[in-house]
């Protein structure tokens, strides 16, 4: 899982031990600042993203807290929404919910414009060698929408921009 560690390993080598204390910061302010910016996509106000996000950070835990009944799907949610177990789970959701965050401006925008693709691809690419079953969620979700949005132009327009 090469694309959830290379950042741990780098960061490693220049500050030691206290790296990891240090990128498990990181990586819940970036949660917290994707998702504020997929809430500004969604013409939330700033105030609004900011708790929506921080409701979003707390939720599994809120969840965690109320299960009196330990129900299966609500501990699937509680486990597998944003975990932070190291390596895998901290940073190739956070892969994810990038990837979710660039194809909701891409999809505002124009999707085949060259800074999307190559943001696109590089996700897929770190997600697939980190989790392979994101990398599949995150394949079908690009096809579907492509699908969606192009219905019948989808060849010409990948042959168009090719």
């Amino acid at each position: 899982p090469i694309g959830s560690v290379f950042l741990h390993s780098f960061f490693y080598k220049i500050f030691g031990i206290f790296s990891y204390i240090f990128l498990e910061l990181f990586s819940i302010f970036a949660f917290l600042i994707i998702f504020f910016l997929i809430f500004k996509q969604l013409e939330v106000s700033g105030q609004s993203a900011i708790l929506l996000s921080l409701a979003m950070f707390i939720l599994p835990l809120f969840l965690f807290k109320i299960n009196f009944f330990n129900l299966g799907e609500i501990n699937t949610f509680i486990n597998n929404f944003y975990n932070l177990r190291f390596p895998r789970p901290l940073i190739a959701h956070l892969y994810l919910f990038l990837y979710v965050y660039i194809l909701i401006v891409a999809l505002n925008d124009d999707i085949f414009k060259f800074k999307y693709i190559i943001s696109i691809g590089i996700l897929l690419g770190l997600t697939f060698s980190s989790f392979f079953f994101i990398f599949l969620l995150q394949s079908i979700s690009l096809l579907t929408t492509l699908i969606y949005n192009y219905k019948l132009n989808l060849i010409y327009k990948i042959k168009k921009n090719y």
